[in-house]
Parts: structure tokens; C-alpha cells; sequence
């Protein structure tokens, strides 16, 4: 009979059990086993590298509860982000009609959904540059634009100018500079000549009513916006499951930190070598 073979029983010194708790750390098939795709195994790897630096584990028993503690840190990481991502995909959906029915306001012929789509993209910074542009443009829909009234809009209102830019562009006219803009005439299919400024500024006006008149009641939409945002808002929190799984994380992370620190403390103790003191004999 082969004598037993005596195990090694691992490394003996503290350098080698950390380097032997390391690598069981940093194995690739632990580490690919909770990416998935779209997340960044560099960043889980610098993760476990933060607890592994913070809790120094000195066996394999240590290292899988520090690797555990990385694994959980990243999954709450991960419920985070989602919970994040599905909240803000729910505040911008389109609102529907059952949301618009609650709303008591009077929006004077104008579809609801429409004026309303626009106050929650309007920002509260452009409203000074919508409303004079629309103020200039009325007043070149009947009497043209000078080349000052031209710059004027492209210094104070550039959201409207960017638009009466593009304008002449399609007309092969981008370059042509105010002056010009200010004299042109074009032809329609008829062959009709008209004043550019004055047909853009008309029609700039008609295709754009409603975000007038949204300008005009701004504050009102935003907080009919605001109240429909909300009420979704609660919905998501009450049926969110996202919550219930980060808890369920939580608790399993703060137990594991607790079962850590118990076996690290067990190993202090394990190694603390009792001194007794010798009695002289005399």
C-alpha cells in the first residue's frame, strides 16, 4: 500500500495566502458570470479590486466573502441604473388620453396632447427668444424686414432665425447675407413672385400657432405637466419591483459583511498566542 500522500495545506505565509486569495478573486470565469451585456467588465474588475483593498483577505474563505460583497455592490449598481433608466423612459412617454381627461383646463380649441407635448419641450430659457421672434415676424408678415430687424432676430431671437436660415438655404440663398434676404423675390409653381421675408414670416406664424399660444399660457402647461409627471411618477413607485430586489441585496451584503468580519475575528483570535507567566521557584 502507497503511503497517504501529506497535503501541503496552501501557503503558509501572509504574502502567499493573499496572492492565493487574489487570484481566486480575480479569476476570469467568477468575474464573467454577473456581466452582462453592455456593462464593462474593467469597471466590476476595479470594484473588487476596491474590496479587496479594503478588507485584505488573508484565506480562501475571505476572498469569497469579499468577492461576494464585489458581486452584490454590482448587482445593486445594476438595479440602480435600470430603476433610473425606466423612470425617466416612463416621465417622457407620450401622455395618454386617460391622462388628459383629468386635466381641467381650458385650451380653447386646441388639441391637448399637442399643446401639451410642446410645453414639456419648450424650455423656460427660450421663452424670451420665441416670443419676440414671433413679435418681429408678425410685423414682416405685413411690411418686410430691414437688414437691422434681420440682425436683430439673429442676435435676440436665434432659435426663429435658425429657422428663416434654413429657409434660405433651400433657396440657394444661405450666403447671400441680410441685405439680400431683405430684397429678395421668389416664384411659387405659378410662377408668382413674392417677398421671401414676408411668405416666411406668414407662414412661420400660421405652422406655429400652437407654440404660441403655448408661450402665452407657459406657466399653466408646465404645471399641468408637472402634475401628470407626478401622478406617473407615484404609479411607478407603488408597482416598482426594483425596490423590493435592491432591498433583498441590501440585506444579503450587510450579512455577508457581518459573517467577514465574525471570520476575521475568529482567525485574530485563532492566531493570538496565549502568554502565561512563570513563577520563579525560590
Amino acid at each position: 500500500m502507497l503511503p497517504r500522500r501529506k497535503r501541503s495545506g496552501g501557503p503558509q505565509t501572509e504574502e502567499g495566502k493573499k496572492a492565493t486569495s487574489r487570484n481566486a478573486l480575480k479569476t476570469g470565469a467568477y468575474s464573467s458570470l454577473i456581466i452582462l451585456p453592455g456593462e464593462n467588465e474593467d469597471d466590476f474588475r476595479a470594484l473588487e479590486e476596491q474590496f479587496i483593498s479594503d478588507f485584505s483577505p488573508r484565506d480562501i474563505a475571505e476572498a469569497a466573502m469579499v468577492r461576494n460583497l464585489a458581486v452584490i455592490t454590482w448587482k445593486k449598481l445594476r438595479v440602480e441604473k435600470l430603476e433610473h433608466a425606466g423612470l425617466i423612459r416612463k416621465l417622457h412617454e407620450p401622455f395618454e388620453l386617460p391622462e388628459y381627461f383629468k386635466v381641467q383646463f381650458d385650451f380653447e380649441g386646441h388639441a391637448q396632447e399637442k399643446v401639451l407635448g410642446l410645453a414639456r419641450v419648450t424650455e423656460a430659457d427660450h421663452l424670451p427668444d420665441w416670443k419676440l421672434g414671433f413679435q418681429l415676424l408678425r410685423k414682416f408678415s405685413k411690411q418686410g424686414a430691414t437688414v437691422k430687424e434681420l440682425d436683430q432676430l439673429k442676435n435676440d431671437a436665434p432659435l426663429v432665425f435658425e429657422l428663416l436660415f434654413l429657409a434660405a438655404k433651400d433657396l440657394g440663398a444661405e450666403n447671400d447675407g441680410h441685405l439680400a434676404w431683405s430684397k429678395m423675390q421668389v416664384k411659387n409653381h405659378l410662377n408668382e413672385k413674392y417677398d421671401f421675408i414676408t411668405n416666411f414670416s406668414e407662414k412661420f406664424i400660421k405652422k406655429y400657432k400652437e407654440q404660441e399660444w403655448v408661450l402665452d399660457h407657459f406657466d399653466a402647461l408646465k404645471s399641468i405637466v408637472v402634475q401628470i409627471q407626478e401622478h406617473r411618477l407615484l404609479k411607478f413607485i407603488q408597482f416598482n419591483s426594483a425596490q423590493r430586489v435592491y432591498d433583498d441585496l441590501d440585506r444579503s451584503f450587510y450579512k455577508t459583511l457581518s459573517e467577514l468580519r465574525r471570520h476575521q475575528q475568529w482567525r485574530r483570535d485563532m492566531q493570538a498566542i496565549d502568554v502565561v507567566p512563570i513563577e520563579d521557584d525560590e
